[in-house]
């Protein structure tokens, strides 16, 4: 007797392409809706009448299987590791790359219809995401930009959101010039760029200017005698050249010094106070040096009579106010002393008392303060003043260390569980070690891969990225180059996969833009 399957097969296919909306919406806003959408469409794979065919689908995908051996590498990385609970709540994170690469590359070819809705509802759950922190970081007064995401990482925020914005733009050209949806997308795509202007995500910023590059490259060279091409491509050229000048800018007013040598500075203040020179000290801002003209007396006598909060607690040790308040003034050229605070406005005194180190930083915009800010952390560490400046200069001693770890275990690593617990004895280990609250892991997805399972596992993991140029059936779609540049230049400055939004948006889309999303996307080739 033949039994007939009560479900018809379209009903799968139907409810995959809803998990799959939901998997890219949870992406911006839920971990137990990303959670589920993975299950989910595990599920409905092993569960569709005719997984054989699916199998041997997934046999013929080499791309799919080496993807799938890095996750075994993580499996197989538990035999010489120490720590299991570590190692298997490390490997519970990384369930998406061994669903992902089944799922979607020994899974459905979607409808072209079908890709466009899940982009779009990716799109539109980028948009409702920017409004959203945009609303919560003014409602809650929130002064650090990179605090506004409620759900996410702003980092993996701006990824996608970078992503969004060119998807949005692929769009875009398939339209009219000014027709309703040209300017939809177009307005779409101007919102996602503001919005990473407001969030303060550098590093989303500097991805997108790169991807604009790429873009800018492709429109010339398939598009050169096209008028809108040729427009297109010369509004983001323009836009990359404006932000290195501004850049340059920054830095070159930040390193042109404008204080005289100490040796051949006043002496006295006008009120007689001896000057203090820190001359070793490099610390500056706009050119001025912050540890020159230092009447520390007069100082904190003038501060005081102009504001409540004090320089130096009862036992004479400073605060952290007086940090500010010589680098503000500094900002401003002034000298440390009774005079130079008789210049600060009212609303400098305020600033300053709210934590604003430059007066410039009330005067321009989120952008200068972000570059400003990275300019000054970088040269604050390189003239030794550790790590406490700034994430960045952070990053410095999170690699110096996991490439110490990879070193000390160059072959295979310290295996998937004893991360933890190597960089926890290299801290240890360090002649000068960064405070506590500041030892972390390396904030390099390669560096992460190398130091967990040794040069032999990083070249693993390089030729997993690399492997669709060279064995994908087929032409890379442009979906797949942009999301690609994405992902790689996002592991320079993050540990991407060791997150469950970073390592289920890369899992996810490096196989739904090179296998199942291609369709409408395939004629936007190299």
């Amino acid at each position: 007797m033949q039994f007939k399957n009560p479900v018809p097969i379209s009903w799968f296919h139907y409810a995959n392409v809803f998990f799959s909306v939901s998997l890219v919406v949870g992406l911006f806003f839920s971990m137990p809706v990303i959670s589920t959408s993975v299950i989910a469409l595990s599920c409905l794979w092993l569960l569709e009448p005719n997984i054989i065919d699916r199998f041997n689908k997934l046999k013929n995908s080499k791309v799919s299987l080496f993807f799938l051996g890095f996750f075994l590498l993580h499996v197989f990385g538990l035999l010489w590791s120490d720590d299991m609970d570590y190692g298997f709540h490390d490997l519970n994170i990384k369930l998406p790359l061994l669903a992902m690469p089944i799922v979607l590359g020994a899974g459905y070819d979607y409808k072209p219809k079908e890709t466009k809705l899940i982009w779009h509802f990716f799109i539109a759950a980028a948009v409702t995401s920017a409004f959203i922190c945009v609303i919560y970081g003014y409602s809650n007064n929130l002064e650090n930009h990179r605090d506004w995401s409620p759900f996410i990482s702003h980092i993996r925020l701006s990824l996608m959101v970078v992503l969004a914005t060119f998807m949005t733009l692929i769009y875009a050209r398939e339209e009219k010039i000014w027709s309703a949806w040209w300017i939809i997308y177009i307005v779409v795509a101007a919102i996602l760029v503001t919005f990473l202007y407001l969030l303060n995500a550098l590093s989303g910023i500097i991805i997108l200017l790169i991807l604009a590059l790429y873009w800018v490259g492709l429109l010339f060279k398939n598009s050169i005698k096209s008028k809108k091409g040729i427009i297109t491509g010369g509004i983001f050229l323009l836009a990359i050249m404006g932000f290195t000048l501004y850049t340059y800018s920054i830095a070159n007013d930040f390193y042109t010094i404008k204080d005289v040598n100490w040796k051949q500075a006043d002496k006295l203040s006008k009120g007689g106070e001896e000057y203090r020179f820190e001359w070793g000290n490099e610390t500056k801002e706009n050119g001025y040096y912050v540890k020159y003209y230092l009447a520390d007396q007069e100082l904190n006598d003038a501060w005081l009579e102009r504001s409540n909060k004090p320089l130096y607690k009862a036992d004479g040790s400073v605060t952290p106010q007086l940090e500010i308040v010589q680098r503000y003034m500094a900002s401003k050229g002034l000298r440390k002393d009774r005079e130079g605070v008789a210049q600060l406005s009212d609303t400098d005194i305020e600033a300053i008392e709210n934590g604003v180190t430059n007066y410039r930083f009330l005067e321009r915009g989120i952008l200068y303060k972000r570059v400003y800010s990275t300019i000054w952390e970088v040269d604050r560490y390189y003239n030794g003043f550790g790590v406490s400046g700034g994430s960045l200069s952070q990053r410095f001693v999170y690699w110096k260390t996991a490439k110490q770890i990879a070193l000390d275990h160059l072959w295979i690593g310290v295996g998937t569980g004893d991360v933890k617990i190597a960089f926890k004895e290299a801290y240890e280990n360090q002649e000068n070690p960064p405070e506590e609250k500041y030892r972390l892991r390396a904030h390099n997805q390669y560096l992460t891969i190398w130091l967990t399972f040794g040069t032999l596992g990083l070249m693993y993991f390089i030729w997993v990225l690399i492997a669709p140029f060279f064995m994908h059936r087929g032409p890379i779609n442009l979906a797949f180059q942009l999301f690609w540049i994405i992902a790689i230049l996002s592991m320079i400055n993050e540990d991407t996969l060791e997150t469950q939004v970073g390592v289920t948006f890369i899992a996810y889309f490096y196989h739904f833009t090179l296998y199942a999303g291609s369709g409408y996307l395939k004629k936007h080739l190299v």
